[in-house]
Formats: C-alpha cells, structure tokens, sequence
C-alpha cells in the first residue's frame, strides 16, 4: 500500500471512529433519560407502597413492565454502540501498526477477543456464546 492509499484507510477509519463515538454518545444519552425516568419511578414507587397501595395497583399504574422493557432496549443500544466503536478503535490502531496483542495490552482484553472483533463484519457484533 502506498502513502496515499494509507492516508485515504487511515482517514476512512477515523471517521468511522468519530462516528461510532458519536453514536455512543448518543446510546449513553438515552440510557441516561431511562435511568432517570426509573429513578423518579422508584420514588413515586416508595411513596405509594409507603402509603398503603397494593404491589400489583403500583406496578400497573407505573407501567412497570413498560419502563423494564425500555430500559432493557437502551441497554442493548449502548452495549452495541460501545462494541462497534471499540472495533472501529481497534482498527485503527491496527492500521497505524499496532499489532492486536498490543492492542488487547493496552484495552485489558485478550488477544483472542481483539482478533475476533476486527474481524468480524462492521454492522453485526459476534453472538456471545
């Protein structure tokens, strides 16, 4: 590969990785506005079965089942999110000469899983066994 298609992956894979990061930031802000709304749940929560209303009364009237499942959604977008901007991370450093063992060293993580994550395909993460 010479400079100039070096410089061209290279900037491709910032890009990606600026991207990623974004959408990270933009996973995290959702999780964020759940755990708040779980937050003031919990507290209106507490008040009523404080008060004397049934288990059951509070949990309809809160949509328990709903907030679980939503908060459980934002979870898996954050989890997703982070998975694709450490492997766009990954490879990046991969381009820039860093070999994979390095990479693990320097995430914490095992090579194994470094190798696994770069390759992969961009849009789906590897199914956890």
């Amino acid at each position: 590969m010479d400079s100039a298609q070096f410089r061209r992956r290279q900037k491709t894979l910032r890009d990606e990785a600026v991207r990623c990061i974004a959408d990270l930031d933009v996973a995290i802000d959702g999780l964020i506005r759940e755990l708040q709304g779980l937050k003031r749940a919990n507290r209106t929560k507490t008040r009523r079965l404080a008060r004397g209303d049934g288990a059951s009364e509070v949990t309809r009237a809160l949509r328990v089942g709903t907030r679980h499942a939503n908060l459980n959604a934002a979870l898996v977008r954050v989890q997703q999110s982070r998975h694709r901007a450490q492997r766009a991370l990954f490879l990046m450093a991969e381009h820039e000469g860093e070999s994979l063992a390095e990479v693990a060293r320097t995430w914490g993580i095992s090579r194994q899983l470094v190798s696994r994550m770069v390759g992969e395909s961009p849009r789906r993460p590897a199914r956890r066994r």
